[in-house]
């Protein structure tokens, strides 16, 4: 049964035979393939495809590690915009001179997960993956989204960490989970009760540091304590200036609150 795969990029450059050989490889055979762009400027890599009935969610993890696919799309997402009063269109189309944010599509609980995934394969050196992420999502929603992106990523991340034993005070989710997890992709270290982070592999090289890696960091910190019960443990962070040593202090406090 012959079906279509649609993917959202942001490069073309060798990116077809990359995907068809992936797919190829969870028995999906390519039929038909082309690019197409969307009225808004969103590019798109469109595949006839046949073979096994995977999921969408399957077929992500396959995908995500190729660089400049940056979300499995749905073909209403081709789609040209509803057609708006001529007075209203003719404006916007003196004003459209650079492509628009469009907001992310499809059910939100599979995109986050093929999201978090796609940077998990990128560990620890986020900057490219996260970087095209957040270009995908409206401005005035990145740092929410880089919140809740990075608490997912921080819950499974703490599967892959797995402390000898579960960590039940801070000093303990410090040496055993939190240092750990967080040193492959951050230059860090500790000052009384605060953990202070210089440079990360999060930040896109050379294009200074963003609110949202601090944003996606506090959640990977609250998604890495949250897996031992230990999210009351962090109290808080900061977003500083790149001149000013740190670029983002977590605070948090030495033991659980009781009731």
């Amino acid at each position: 049964m012959k079906r279509e795969l649609v993917f959202r990029i942001s490069s073309a450059a060798g990116i077809q035979l990359r995907t068809v050989q992936r797919l190829k490889q969870i028995g999906i055979l390519t039929t038909k393939r082309g690019f197409k762009e969307s009225p808004n400027g969103d590019r798109f890599m469109v595949l006839e495809v046949m073979g096994a009935q995977v999921s969408d969610e399957d077929i992500w993890r396959q995908i995500s590690e190729i660089q400049g696919v940056l979300s499995l799309a749905q073909t209403g997402d081709l789609a040209p915009a509803k057609v708006q009063p001529s007075a209203e269109t003719s404006i916007k189309t003196k004003q459209k001179t650079q492509p628009e944010f469009v907001p992310e599509s499809g059910d939100a609980a599979i995109r986050d997960r093929m999201l978090i995934f796609s940077l998990l394969s990128r560990y620890p050196r986020l900057d490219g993956r996260f970087n095209e992420i957040l270009t995908a999502i409206p401005p005035e929603s990145r740092r929410e989204r880089a919140l809740e992106l990075g608490r997912g990523f921080g819950g499974y991340l703490a599967k892959q960490v797995k402390p000898d034993k579960a960590p039940t005070k801070l000093s303990d989710a410090m040496t055993d989970l939190l240092i750990p997890a967080l040193s492959p992709m951050t230059t860090l270290r500790l000052d009384g009760d605060a953990l202070l982070i210089g440079d990360n592999r999060i930040d896109l090289k050379g294009k200074g540091h963003r609110e949202e890696t601090c944003d996606f960091l506090k959640g990977t910190i609250a998604g890495l304590l949250d897996t031992y019960d230990l999210a009351p443990l962090f109290i808080g962070h900061e977003c500083r200036n790149a001149s000013q040593g740190e670029t983002c202090v977590f605070s948090f406090r030495q033991r659980l609150e009781t009731a």
